[in-house]
């Protein structure tokens, strides 16, 4: 098998080397000649001696590639959907043109960067649109504007702006809402039962766990854990709620679809668009690297669309030489290495974002009461064209916190959510191109710290320094309030500031000589805040296993990394011994059938391969498991999937192991029996529910791994959890890469670039890059 995978590779290299590239472009900008070349894959290399010739060649070139998804991004970023897709997009484009900026507002924020950047928007505008015009004369235009109907209309700067807004949202806005949810989960524990609820909503929603793995080593931090006692925390939870005004959960679960973005994510599923959202990055320094050099890996998890959600770019000249993944639709290097340093990114999962419930005027609801004096929201119209169907209009409002995402006349109350990085997400573009050029960690800090929203930023550098600054302006709250539940926006209990860059959790050459993280908690002292995210059980557990398990790795090594973790179970790796040592106390009234599971389950490696009958098992226990334990109290909150997002696998963990667990519960979820007793009988309701799916005997059970998947158009991919944009960058004399980006460069199905890295991706190959 070695030899076969060794001739499979030598080809692919082989080929890259061998095979003829597309023919040079050759523009001329503002007395620049832009010249525009493609490597066997169809990634453009642009070169330029001007920022602004650089950038409009890479407009030029990613149009090239992908102009009619740049039309669907602008679309969706700006709300506009329905006029391409009919009433079927209207929730959509309201959820955006609600919590979207106008195109003054837009404009605004370019006209606050600096001339250099403004700059460099209007030569990526400017070579979108030369494409476009080319286009059209050649008859080249994507196919799609035609089939709709609609003409190509000029690309503008605000274009860019609303995309790279939407993408910063998107994914450095991850779990925004999370207030919203957890007040929704109350409302429904109430109504279950009105004494219990606050108790229940505490346990579901613990704020610190110290045992949660971190990204900055404990032994490289100077702050120490503080553990938040479970009573306090119940105590203040109930002070809170007993500020908050009543407001009905069919006003709350609409606000909560546009806060949190799901609309838009329901749509973007539905319609090939990007959906996923999390990232992994693995940063070797060179005491642990087996040829001293560090070693780079970014893997942002996007999802897996056709064409991809992001493409490759190489830009060369006016003293930039850097490569890596960008949003089509926007200038630069997101993703990517220069000759000197290469970074990546993960989402940072923090709370940035707060609802803010208004009183409102009984006798005029478009007024709210602010630190003692009646105001009235801001309020303009929007026209939403819709093809075939008339024109809607929609009031969007917005209070001194921002948008009002709902207004409950009943109540005389209104949701409005603030960000705290409105209206200063370009200010992200500074970052960006900062990257561009940055020799050492120090120029990467300083660059990074313009990044308003959450993220984990990492770079490594040719020097040997590896580094990690969580990124992002996390609101200081005023005392007294849960960042649990959803403020009362009267003015008394607005945010104090917020928290300094240079405050955040960041680390520079661990001394245990890796970086990894896996959007996991950033630092020992950070808390959970709206969403109990960071528990005992998180996935970046293994990726800390395989890297501490040989003293030195190689390049092959940290991408077997890649590969396990991608075909691991993390939740098993650390709760099935937990539930097996639970349910062996019971193994004395084990019939045949359950011991043969056990001795199933206990000779699993937790690898979820495709066919395994273990993992098929495990997945079922769990789920009985969830259903036993707790829904007889909470409920399933109308939706297997709310329900498996509440009930976490750390929280079970914590009702299983009682007083001994990190946040003990308040509740027992077993109500008086015996965790051995419901574990068994969950295990047994696992084994019924496979034996009427699959059949009798184990051996028929099947797990079916998730694939990469792109429609009927190809063949998918087994194993998804893995980066959509893969690098993997070592410096030495000379910068080693390899990236892979499937299914290709290209959106056009007719173009040889469409498809030509899925075959990689599949054998967990990537291709050879080169700055020179």
């Amino acid at each position: 098998m070695q030899i076969r995978y060794g001739l499979i590779l030598a080809a692919l290299w082989l080929g890259w080397y061998a095979q003829a590239q597309s023919p040079a472009v050759e523009l001329s900008v503002r007395g620049d000649t832009v010249r525009i070349t493609r490597d066997t894959y169809g990634v453009p290399t642009v070169q330029a001696s001007t920022r602004y010739g650089l950038l409009y060649g890479q407009g030029y070139a990613i149009a090239q590639d992908r102009l009619w998804q740049m039309e669907l991004y602008r679309r969706q970023a700006r709300g506009e959907m329905a006029e391409l897709m009919g009433s079927r997009a209207l929730e959509q484009d309201r959820a955006a043109r609600t919590e979207g900026y106008t195109d003054a507002e837009l404009q605004a924020q370019i006209h606050r960067l600096p001339r250099e950047l403004q700059e460099a928007l209007e030569g990526f505008a400017a070579g979108v649109n030369a494409w476009m015009q080319e286009a059209q004369r050649t008859g080249k235009l994507p196919k799609q504007y035609a089939e709709n109907g609609i003409e190509a209309r000029p690309w503008r700067q605000t274009d860019t702006v609303a995309i790279a807004v939407m993408m910063l949202r998107r994914f450095g806005g991850v779990m925004s809402a999370g207030d919203l949810r957890n007040y929704a989960f109350y409302q429904l524990l109430k109504a279950r039962n009105r004494d219990l609820a606050a108790t229940w909503a505490n346990d579901l929603l613990w704020i610190q766990d110290p045992t949660s793995p971190t990204t900055v080593p404990a032994e490289d931090d100077t702050r120490k854990a503080s553990r938040r006692d479970s009573r306090q925390t119940l105590a203040q939870m109930r002070q809170h709620l007993e500020l908050l005004p009543d407001i009905g959960l069919n006003v709350l679960l609409p606000a909560l679809r546009i806060a949190s973005g799901e609309a838009q994510i329901e749509f973007a599923r539905a319609h090939g668009l990007y959906t996923q959202f999390g990232s992994y990055a693995i940063l070797i320094s060179p005491s642990k690297s087996a040829t001293g050099m560090p070693i780079l890996v970014g893997a942002p998890q996007m999802g897996f669309s056709l064409p991809h959600i992001a493409a490759e770019i190489h830009l060369d000249g006016a003293g930039v030489n850097a490569r890596g993944m960008t949003f089509p639709g926007t200038p630069g290097v997101l993703i990517g290495t220069n000759e000197n340093l290469a970074w990546t990114f993960t989402s940072g999962v923090a709370d940035f974002v707060d609802a803010f419930l208004l009183k409102l005027d009984p006798q005029n609801p478009e007024r709210y009461w602010y630190k003692g004096t009646w105001r009235t929201l801001e309020q303009r119209t929007e026209v939403i064209r819709v093809k075939g169907g008339d024109p809607v209009e929609l009031t969007v409002y917005r209070s001194v916190y921002g948008p009002v995402v709902a207004i409950d006349a009943r109540n005389a109350v209104a949701v409005s959510i603030r960000m705290s990085y409105w209206n200063d997400e370009l200010e992200a573009f500074q970052a960006y191109y900062g990257f561009l050029t940055a020799r050492t960690v120090s120029d990467f800090e300083r660059a990074a710290s313009n990044i308003p929203a959450s993220f984990n930023a990492f770079c490594a550098t040719r020097t040997g320094d590896i580094a990690y600054f969580y990124c992002g302006r996390p609101p200081i709250r005023a005392e007294g309030v849960d960042p649990r539940l959803p403020v009362l926006g009267t003015g008394e209990y607005d945010w104090q500031g917020i928290m300094p860059f240079e405050q955040m959790p960041r680390v520079v050459n661990p001394k245990q000589g890796y970086i990894v993280n896996w959007n996991n908690k950033p630092a020992v002292w950070w808390e959970n805040a709206d969403t109990p995210v960071w528990g005992m059980i998180f996935r970046v557990h293994r990726l800390n296993e395989l890297i501490r398990s040989k003293p030195r790795l190689t390049l092959d090594d940290v991408k077997a990394c890649i590969r396990d973790i991608a075909e691991y179970d993390e939740d098993a790796g650390k709760l099935l011994p937990l539930m097996l040592r639970t349910v062996q106390r019971n193994a004395r009234n084990f019939n045949d059938e359950l011991r043969a599971a056990v001795q199933l389950l206990e000779s699993w490696d937790c690898h979820e391969r495709e066919g395994s009958a273990a993992k098929a098992l495990w997945d079922a226990w769990l789920d009985a498991t969830r259903t036993r334990v707790f829904a007889d109290d909470l409920g399933n909150f109308f939706s297997p999937d709310l329900f498996r997002l509440a009930i976490q696998p750390s929280y079970i963990a914590y009702a299983l192991l009682g007083r001994q667990a990190p946040v003990p519960r308040q509740y027992d979820y077993f109500n008086g029996k015996k965790p051995e007793e419901t574990l068994t009988i969950a295990l047994a309701d696992a084994i019924t529910q496979l034996k009427r799916k699959y059949g009798g005997g184990m051996n028929l059970w099947r797990h079916s791994a998730p694939r990469m998947g792109w429609g009927e158009t190809l063949a998918g991919v087994p194993y998804t959890d893995r980066g959509s944009f893969i690098q993997i960058i070592q410096f030495g004399e000379q910068l080693f890469g390899e990236t892979v980006l499937p299914p290709g460069q290209s959106e056009d199905p007719n173009s040889p670039h469409f498809a030509d890295q899925r075959d990689l991706a599949s054998w967990w190959f990537f291709k050879p890059i080169r700055l020179r």
